[in-house]
């Protein structure tokens, strides 16, 4: 499938998942309340974090040694997947050993421990799947796959609000089974063949270049969930429920750097190597077409602020200021999450690396002043801070490294509204022919 029509799928997709996100969002909110909700929060927080970062990078390679090396399709899978197997054991026995001290998740009973590490493992699976499909540029059939786990998961929900059953552990199940099912779909339709060998020359490679791209990446998932774990420390499960509301809300900007990101990046993997001019043309004009619709979206958000207290319920009051300021940090940070897959698909990594750890360093910084002073407000205004530099790091980058001018991001031309245009009244016609 083309780059454009990629795109296109992850739009649609996008959109589609955000639509039951934000209806699951609400169901969960008005079935748990403020203090449910921030529980629900803390443990998504703390196995997501486990499940994307658990495997200490090599995840985080396998699109690039699946596309840019010599290594057979079975070598690259099935190197990857016996090591997640492996790796998840060890994890399992790391975790129980520290819930039996008390260490970790005290205060949770051991069917929370259970469900967290399964849903871990399952992370690890739809992840490297994941990785194999953009490598093929086959996005559109990972999206269908995927979103048959985030139906049945909705439809569940609903029906468990509906007769008054949900609880905090349920939600977490539910979400867990969303993750089973994505995986073994995509597993059941990869086409590559499986062989139980461990390539470790392979795997010595990945961690050597993975690793750069795992603290990158878990560095800006810090920047856009430090908040949250800070919240937790000097206020209240309370004020993390709300405050949960209003990222969820405010991170509804990131559908289009989150529709564009996976397509731009199997498409520079697949562009030659050496043609430069053309990647750095096609990474401007896709970050500037994201810039310009991320903030049209927060335009049309602000004026929405005033539902929410309506539609979550009187306790989610406080989001709307919360949701405001964060919307302005994101718009920023939509440039930097589609910038950085350039860098990636050029060997790169450490560029990232040294950027998100600067904004975490940032956002860090400024919650512990923050948060205590003017609570969740505080927290939004030190994550809009940080997102506002991500953005703008990317940019002085890309002008003094790579000779792209801050023009190339923001300029668009006579010609570009004319294309846009022509593109609009096209389909129309279209649409007009069909009826």
């Amino acid at each position: 499938m083309s780059y454009k029509k990629n795109i296109a799928s992850n739009f649609v997709f996008q959109i589609i998942k955000i639509a039951l996100g934000f209806v699951t969002s609400i169901v969960i909110a008005r079935a748990l309340g403020a203090q449910g909700q921030g529980e629900y929060s803390y443990l998504i927080l703390i196995f997501g974090l486990l499940g994307s970062y658990g495997h200490g990078g090599i995840l985080n390679a396998t699109t690039y040694f699946y596309k840019r090396t010599n290594y057979e399709d079975s070598e690259v899978f099935s190197t990857n997947l016996i090591y997640c197997l492996v790796n998840s054991l060890i994890l399992i026995l790391v975790i129980s050993f520290l819930k039996y001290k008390n260490i970790f998740l005290d205060g949770y009973n051991n069917g929370v421990l259970l469900i967290g590490l399964i849903y871990i493992m399952f992370s690890y699976s739809q992840t490297l799947l994941n990785s194999l499909y953009i490598g093929s540029e086959r996005i559109h059939e990972a999206n269908i796959y995927k979103f048959y786990g985030h139906l049945i998961y909705f439809f569940l929900l609903l029906i468990l609000f509906f007769f008054k059953k949900l609880n905090v552990m349920l939600v977490v199940v539910l979400n867990l089974l969303n993750f089973v099912v994505g995986s073994i779909l995509l597993l059941s339709k990869l086409n590559i063949k499986f062989v139980p060998k461990i390539n470790y020359t392979l795997l010595k490679a990945e961690f050597k270049y993975g690793v750069i791209v795992y603290f990158s990446s878990l560095f800006i998932f810090l920047n856009y969930r430090a908040d949250q774990f800070m919240i937790k420390f000097y206020l209240n499960t309370t004020d993390l429920g709300i405050y949960s509301i209003a990222v969820k809300l405010a991170e509804l900007l990131f559908l289009i750097p989150d529709s564009i990101t996976t397509a731009l990046s199997g498409h520079l993997y697949n562009m030659e190597v050496d043609d430069t001019k053309s990647q750095k043309s096609v990474l401007a004009k896709t970050s500037k077409y994201t810039f310009y619709a991320s903030l049209i979206l927060c335009v049309v958000g602000i004026f929405m602020t005033p539902l929410v207290p309506y539609v979550y319920g009187e306790e989610f009051v406080r989001t709307k200021s919360t949701i405001i300021i964060l919307f302005i940090g994101i718009i920023f940070a939509s440039i930097g999450k589609v910038s950085y897959s350039y860098f990636f698909t050029r060997g790169q990594p450490q560029i990232h690396l040294y950027i998100t750890a600067a904004t975490l360093t940032i956002n860090i910084i400024l919650n512990s002043f923050f948060i205590p002073k003017w609570g969740i407000d505080g927290a939004a205004f030190a994550s809009t801070i940080s997102y506002i530099f991500y953005g703008l790091a990317y940019l002085i980058v890309f002008k003094v490294k790579e000779g792209i001018p801050f023009r190339d991001f923001f300029y668009v031309s006579r010609k570009e509204i004319s294309d846009i245009m022509n593109i609009f009244k096209a389909r129309l016609k279209k649409s007009h022919s069909v009826e």
